[in-house]
C-alpha cells in the first residue's frame, strides 16, 4: 500500500494580480503578429548597417520617421585560457559552465543527456484562460 501523500497547497495569489496578468497576457498574445514583424524590420535594419564603421552613429529618414543608429556598444570577452591558467584548472572547473547547445557541436545528443542531470529547478509557465461570463 502506497503511504498517503502531504496534500500540496496552492499558493495564495491575490485575484486582481491573476485578473492582471491575465489580461496584460491577452494584449501580449494580440500584439504578437506586430511583434514578429518588429523584429523582421530590426533584422533587415541590422542587415543595411553590418560592415559599416563600428564608431559611426547614422540618421537615417523615410517619409514618417527618421531613425538614428547608434555606433555598436562595447562588448567584452575572455580570454578564457588566460582566466584558467590564472585561476587554475580546479578553481575554474568549479565556476565554468557548460551549455548543452556548445556540446552540440562535438557530441551527438544521447551523449550529452547522458552527461546531463535534470531536475524541477526551471521555471514555470503562467498560462491564463479567461473565466466565462454567466
Amino acid at each position: 500500500m502506497k503511504p498517503a501523500s502531504t496534500p500540496v497547497l496552492e499558493p495564495v495569489i491575490p485575484a486582481d494580480l491573476i485578473d492582471e496578468w491575465g489580461d496584460l497576457t491577452k494584449l501580449r498574445d494580440e500584439f504578437a503578429p506586430t511583434e514578429r514583424r518588429y523584429k523582421k524590420c530590426l533584422e533587415r535594419l541590422k542587415a543595411l548597417t553590418e560592415g559599416k564603421d563600428p564608431e559611426a552613429m547614422f540618421t537615417v529618414r523615410g517619409t514618417r520617421y527618421i531613425v538614428e543608429i547608434s555606433p555598436c556598444s562595447n562588448e567584452s570577452t575572455l580570454d578564457v585560457p588566460a582566466v584558467r591558467k590564472r585561476l587554475g584548472a580546479a578553481l575554474f572547473l568549479e565556476i565554468a559552465r557548460v551549455t548543452k547547445s556548445a556540446l552540440e557541436g562535438f557530441l551527438v545528443k544521447p551523449e550529452i543527456e547522458a552527461l546531463c542531470t535534470f531536475a524541477r529547478t526551471g521555471s514555470r509557465s503562467y498560462a491564463p484562460t479567461a473565466i466565462p461570463k454567466v
